[in-house]
């Protein structure tokens, strides 16, 4: 771990001399749905951020990270795990009315969050067993998952992500329990949350706290259930069309799912705010 940390760092300083640097960097890991929450409420109400990407599986792998991390320099902050990076960039910018409405953490926005954050753990064992194991594609699905076509992975965390493929797809499947009963158990559980949307969404409210406009808490829920309607513009646009999951990737059964899906209010839903992101970016 000590090692890739140096490494790690040595890259990062080489790759940012003479770079206007922002006070807040995202440490992100490629194709994270949790890491696209945040990315994406940041640039919802324009923070400024610098953003330092590695392979998706090496924070798993070498650090025990699932979640992205946000530095703030000028407080010396770190701060892990998406919904407590909200938090603290409510509390750093609240003054700002667009920052107020959208990252309040009122208490039903918040529980609603904690309900969608588990949604995106169920849902990560489903879509991996899908998009890694029962793959048509899965050693050409894994590489684009993991950021070997992603611009800002350095180059040698994209060598050794070749190298280490087997290794790394045997480790997440133990670690992250991708098996057919890990998958069933997690789409199970996903169904629940989903059937619990729909519900909310059918006395046709726009969003899902029933505000005019849209809160942290249709972000969450459009980022962390992406991964089930494959929206063009899934990630944002900091990321690469070559970089995104591509639904041919994935296994009959999974692309099935994936087309019924989206005719669902939550489907429907989803689409909705990604054509809206699209239209602010």
């Amino acid at each position: 771990m000590l090692v890739w940390l140096m490494i790690r760092q040595t890259s990062i300083f080489t790759q940012t001399i003479g770079k206007k640097s922002c006070g807040l960097v995202l440490h992100s890991i490629t194709l994270s749905h949790y890491v696209d929450k945040v990315r994406w409420s940041m640039e919802h109400v324009g923070i400024e951020f610098d953003e330092e990407e590695d392979i998706g599986i090496f924070g798993v792998f070498f650090m025990g990270r699932w979640v992205p991390a946000l530095y703030d320099k000028g407080s010396k902050s770190l701060v892990s795990n998406s919904a407590d990076i909200l938090r603290y960039l409510y509390g750093k910018f609240y003054t700002q009315s667009n920052v107020e409405e959208f990252l309040r953490p009122s208490k039903e926005a918040v529980e609603l969050e904690k309900k969608l954050d588990l949604l995106g753990l169920d849902l990560r064992r489903y879509m991996y067993y899908h998009l890694l194991v029962a793959s048509p594609l899965p050693h050409e699905s894994a590489l684009t998952i993991w950021g070997l076509h992603s611009p800002n992975v350095p180059e040698w965390q994209k060598y050794l992500l070749k190298a280490m493929m087997p290794l790394l797809r045997a480790f997440l499947c133990k670690v992250a329990n991708i098996t057919p009963e890990g998958a069933l158990d997690g789409w199970k559980k996903s169904e629940k949350t989903f059937k619990e949307i729909d519900a909310l969404l059918s006395d046709g409210r726009a969003y899902l706290l029933n505000t005019n406009h849209p809160t942290f808490v249709d972000v969450t829920f459009a980022s962390l259930a992406a991964i089930l309607v494959f929206p063009d513009n899934y990630g944002g646009p900091r990321l690469v069309p070559e970089s995104r999951p591509q639904l041919k990737f994935a296994s009959a059964d999974y692309q099935k799912h994936v087309k019924s899906f989206r005719q669902t209010p939550s489907g429907k839903f989803i689409l909705k705010m990604y054509k809206e992101r699209s239209q602010r970016d």
